[in-house]
């Protein structure tokens, strides 16, 4: 169907309603402005906000796919996803694998730590190594550092810079023969990583060995 107004455009459905005249016709029809008639179509024109458009909802969802575009080239700043958050319950150690390496990662609050997998003095994983935050001590550590014990050896290791708290205390049986046949040999320090949880509930670990276990 063509135009009956002689748009010269097939299928147009358009009507002399759906047109709007500026200027009208002057005096008795015979004459007509100088200025060029304009005609708009009805239906041409920009998107309208219809019913139920959401300015704050859309302007959310933006932000949102900002944030998942730039988490998504987090990689390339040396960050990890690893889990999401739902996999790492509170209060529980969680261990990890990446790139054929044993990672413990220790969340407790709203901190995250990363940690080698293994204790540097007896090789055992600390995995199921009990963690606790230490108490002010004139010749230790400073008042609330988080630190995690190897439950093989009991030594003690700080989650945020790695390094040895007690070593081998020789505090039980098996604990105390470790101790001796480690008696001689100095203290290894632990690997800890930076390790943190996005927005969106993305775990992510930088594995840059001797980074501070908070970015």
């Amino acid at each position: 169907m063509v135009c009956g107004l002689r748009c010269g455009e097939a299928g147009c459905s358009s009507t002399t309603q759906d047109l709007a005249w500026f200027p009208q016709r002057l005096g008795n029809g015979s004459q007509t402005s100088s200025k060029r008639t304009v005609l708009v179509r009805a239906g041409k024109g920009p998107p309208k906000q219809g019913r139920g458009y959401n300015s704050k909802k859309a302007a959310a969802e933006g932000i949102k796919k900002i944030m998942r575009e730039r988490e998504s080239d987090s990689s390339s700043d040396g960050w990890v996803q690893v889990l999401t958050e739902a996999e790492l319950p509170d209060g529980k150690n969680k261990a990890i694998i990446y790139n054929n390496a044993g990672y413990v990662l220790v969340k407790r609050d709203n901190e995250l730590y990363a940690i080698q997998a293994n204790c540097t003095s007896c090789k055992f994983p600390v995995i199921e190594g009990t963690v606790s935050v230490a108490e002010a001590a004139s010749d230790g550590p400073s008042q609330g550092e988080t630190q995690i014990e190897c439950p093989l050896c009991h030594t003690k290791f700080s989650l945020e810079d790695g390094r040895v708290v007690e070593y081998c205390p020789k505090d039980g049986p098996l604990a105390w023969a470790i101790g001796t046949l480690k008696q001689k040999e100095a203290p290894v320090p632990a690997k800890v990583y930076s390790a943190r949880i996005s927005k969106s509930g993305r775990v992510y670990v930088k594995f840059a060995a001797g980074s501070p276990a908070i970015p």
